[in-house]
């Protein structure tokens, strides 16, 4: 559930397409951009 409401936040244009299409993988993604702003 935590990972559909960060895609969501994150891709506010198409909330329905990267949470049906890509809800794991796309959470993968926003965490690794996370790690990498954060360095």
């Amino acid at each position: 559930m935590k990972r559909e409401q960060m895609t969501n936040k994150t891709h506010k244009d198409n909330p329905k397409f990267y949470s049906g299409y890509m809800s794991e993988v796309e959470a993968l993604f926003s965490i690794l951009r996370d790690y990498n702003l954060v360095i």
